[in-house]
């Protein structure tokens, strides 16, 4: 076993000394009786200091441990004083650990006084639960708690041991996600509503062109737009112009299809406008139903159209 610095180097100089003096007496002379006598108490000493030598280590070992954490680990009798305290303790409460040893748990956690142990005692301790601390300072900083309920050799609870950790930069990240997901959401409705402009042109006339392809979310969003601006607008024709769609899908197909009935279902007329070649080819091959509905090849000749 290692040798303990504070252990044994003191009783090694004290055995040295005894030795000298006993081989400086006499034999049967009572100095020497005593010196001897002096020596079984030391050889009885180092006995009891090698019994206590490993528990000597392992509490070098408990103080490098609780030196090492970065969370704040609290030992607390069930009358809620405070035992132990490691050097983290300074970081989330504000006081040393030798200044939190002695005072109550309640001082730092405002909810765990002892009449509150009943219920981690019967819960047989906490893990991450959310606490707010106050600091000396008096500031009030939300933390997560564990409580570990600590028995003796009975199996009887005597102290709760108590870890801890600062939420606040956690709960400020949150809260910065959080605002920033609100701030994409209203970027993401500002270009919804871009996405699908309404553009009175004359009274009564609107138009709705469209930039992109068009999907099916797209498509409803349209179909809104339209019933809301055909109501609010009183609008008596309505021109959808696809001069910016470079491409049609039968999902897009169906989307305008739904949208011009919907405008049609309210009394107003429908105009498709921007209708290119390809995408007059891509509307007979998807087999579009479009009788009825005015369509143009260009957005001039469609408003032309709506307002004569």
């Amino acid at each position: 076993m290692e040798p303990h610095p504070l252990l044994d180097a003191p009783l090694a100089r004290l055995r040295e000394s005894l030795q000298r003096l006993a081989t400086a007496s006499e034999a049967g002379d009572a100095e020497g009786r005593d010196v001897s006598s002096a020596l079984d108490a030391l050889s009885a000493l180092e006995t009891e200091v090698g019994r206590i030598r490993p528990v000597v280590s392992k509490a070098g070992y408990l103080e490098s441990i609780l030196s090492s954490m970065s969370d704040l680990l609290i030992l607390a009798g069930l009358d809620g004083v405070i035992r132990i305290a490691n050097p983290a303790s300074k970081h989330l409460t504000g006081r040393t650990a030798d200044e939190l040893i002695g005072e109550q748990l309640a001082l730092i956690f405002p909810d765990l006084s002892p009449p509150d142990f009943g219920d981690i005692l019967q819960r047989d301790g906490v893990h991450d639960e959310e606490r707010l601390c106050v600091t000396r300072s008096g500031e009030v900083l939300p933390a997560s708690l564990s409580a570990s309920v600590v028995r003796d050799e009975a199996g009887r609870p005597e102290a709760l041991l108590c870890v801890a950790r600062d939420l606040s930069a956690s709960k400020r990240i949150e809260e910065e996600r959080q605002q920033l997901y609100e701030a994409v959401q209203r970027q993401e409705i500002l270009l919804e509503e871009l996405s699908t402009p309404l553009l009175p042109i004359a009274d009564g006339v609107l138009v709705a062109p469209l930039v992109g392809p068009v999907d099916g979310q797209r498509a409803a969003r349209l179909t809104e737009a339209l019933l809301q601006g055909v109501t609010t607008q009183h609008i008596r024709v309505a021109i959808v112009d696809l001069t910016g769609v470079r491409e049609i899908a039968s999902e897009t197909i169906a989307g305008l299809l739904r949208a011009v009935q919907a405008v049609r279902l309210l009394g107003a007329r429908a105009v498709l406008t921007g209708i290119r070649p390809e995408v007059a080819r891509s509307l007979v091959e998807l087999g579009a139903e479009l009788s009825g509905v005015p369509t143009f090849g260009t957005l001039q000749a469609g408003i032309a159209h709506a307002v004569r």
